[in-house]
């Protein structure tokens, strides 16, 4: 197993959002808009299920809410705003929004459709690995989690490794969990410019 090493950013954000880029040229209830150039997704971190609200980027800077935004998720926020912008991670193909669902302890995969609005993966969402995800990771298919628990019992304080297929299934890594101290609090992981290290 190749051993990774480990560097923790703490970076604080009401909630977090990914730009994804491209899109439908549609406005909602036909209003005459500038083009659709992207969308915008944000981790709503709800409770007892949580939802990812997306929002269609005009050409001229404006926003304006998808057609089924929020769109729900799988697992469970916590109800409050979370502390890392992290929560939120496209994958390097551009197919799969994964969110952090820190109520449940889940990582939920969710597909982007053509025109933007997102649809749960199979099998999704699964076990973080450990307590309270805040945070992913992504390089190519290797996908890393933080997960900042409460730090009440050996091991919930840890980062995971999962691998994630084409079909959107996460499988985590055997033997990839690095346990934190239990007062470490992780705010995120990322990764270096090669995937070598997160």
């Amino acid at each position: 197993m190749r051993a990774f090493r480990f560097a923790v950013l703490l970076v604080l954000a009401v909630a977090a959002t990914v730009v994804v880029v491209g899109g439908a040229a549609a406005a909602p209830g036909g209003t005459p808009l500038s083009r659709v150039i992207g969308h915008v997704y944000v981790n709503d971190n709800t409770a007892p299920v949580n939802t990812v609200a997306g929002f269609d980027r005009h050409a001229d800077g404006t926003l304006t809410a998808m057609q089924g935004s929020p769109f729900v998720v799988g697992g469970s926020g916590t109800g409050r705003p979370d502390a890392s912008q992290g929560s939120l991670q496209l994958s390097d193909d551009g197919r799969y929004l994964l969110a952090v669902d820190a109520g449940s302890s889940q990582i939920s995969v969710l597909r982007i459709e053509h025109d933007g609005s997102l649809r749960p993966a199979a099998n999704s969402p699964v076990s973080s690995g450990g307590v309270d995800p805040v945070s992913i990771g992504v390089h190519g298919n290797l996908v890393y989690v933080a997960n900042a628990g409460p730090g009440s019992a050996p091991g919930d304080v840890n980062y995971t490794g999962f691998r994630l297929n084409a079909g959107g299934h996460l499988k985590p890594i055997p033997d990839s969990t690095y346990v934190l101290p239990n007062d470490s609090k992780p705010g995120q992981v990322l990764f270096d410019g090669d995937g070598t290290r997160a």
